[in-house]
């Protein structure tokens, strides 16, 4: 009889469990599926800003502030490349840094495409999964550099233009991204305006060390950071 009422015990004990993991799977199942709608609603507000940017753009005679503003249009869409990534990643909560840095740099090369030059491009990148912390500064990093590289961007000594970007995963469990690019003789790319400005309040974000190279023919810079561990705050009782 003891043995008996152990038994239906146990069972109750065991229904009991596999009940609350229901819940806790439900609960978190539906937390994903909120979460997944709010970077998608997210990445479409940033997609209509962008567009209405477009507008504005084609509606302005001035080639200034047409510069400025399509800039501003590549800062957004960006950020809405991010949350794109994210509503459509299977781990909720990081997003694939490498996938990112791909798609800015071939968007980059694409808006290009009217340069009098032919341009030689290539890119060693790794899969490296971060969160949002870091993954839309050094999203917006990798933007403002590359478009630094392009606006300065002239063929070498030998007749061709190059574009080199990598982003490679350290043993040391750090990050390194790297963008090169030819120049003409002389050329000065490192200033202090706004983009400038950004890429330093950037790595200052990504907690980062930058070390810039320049030579006669090229300029490069390398950033290195540690990719952070998810780390959660302190509950409220």
């Amino acid at each position: 009889a003891e043995i008996y009422e152990i038994h239906n015990e146990f069972k109750t004990m065991a229904h009991g469990i596999l009940v609350d993991e229901a819940q806790l799977e439900d609960s978190i199942r539906s937390k994903n599926v909120l979460l997944k709608e709010v970077h998608h609603r997210v990445k479409n507000n940033l997609q209509l800003i962008a567009s209405i940017m477009s507008i504005q753009i084609r509606n302005t005679k001035n080639a200034e502030t047409k510069a400025v503003v399509q800039r501003l249009q590549d800062r957004v869409l960006s950020l809405a490349t991010i949350h794109r990534d994210l509503y459509q990643t299977q781990a909720l909560g990081r997003v694939d840094a490498g996938q990112l840095v791909t798609e800015i740099f071939e968007n980059s090369i694409a808006q290009y495409g009217a340069a009098e030059f032919s341009i030689k491009h290539t890119q060693d990148i790794d899969k490296v999964l971060l969160f949002p912390d870091q993954a839309v500064p050094l999203s917006l990093l990798v933007s403002e550099a590359l478009s630094n590289a392009t606006k300065y961007l002239a063929p070498a000594e030998n007749g061709d233009a190059w574009i080199d970007v990598s982003f490679k995963s350290l043993a040391n469990g750090n990050c390194r991204l790297k963008i090169a690019n030819s120049t003409e003789h002389a050329t000065k790319m490192h200033s202090v305006g706004l983009g400038s400005m950004l890429i330093n309040a950037f790595i200052v974000q990504l907690a980062g060390k930058i070390e810039i190279e320049e030579l006669p023919d090229r300029y490069s810079m390398t950033v290195e950071f540690r990719a952070t561990e998810f780390a959660p705050e302190s509950a409220d009782f």
